[in-house]
């Protein structure tokens, strides 16, 4: 699992969501599972996006052959340098 976080200005912050919300519609790479994007209420401007990908396999191979991640771009183009970490995923539950 990625997860990258940034502070968005109020001004980017509608063609922050609107660029995130185009991903919907863009091919995935292989291996790509699931994106989210989460604000934290508490902390104006405060952006993470969580991608879940098949395997640490996948995400090494869309590194590799990707010059910029789009989850790092979204956020350099709307002027933040943002973190970015990597998790393994050990346990997860859903409904």
């Amino acid at each position: 699992m990625t997860v990258v976080e940034g502070k968005i200005s109020k001004t980017k912050t509608e063609d922050f969501l609107s660029m995130y919300a185009s991903v919907g519609a863009q091919a995935k790479p292989p291996g790509w599972k699931r994106s989210m994007l989460l604000h934290d209420p508490d902390e104006e401007g405060l952006y993470r996006i969580s991608t879940l990908w098949d395997s640490r396999e996948a995400l090494e191979q869309m590194r590799k052959n990707t010059k910029v991640p789009f989850a790092v771009q979204i956020f350099r183009t709307h002027g933040a340098e943002p973190n970015v970490r990597i998790f393994d995923v050990l346990l997860a539950f859903e409904a």
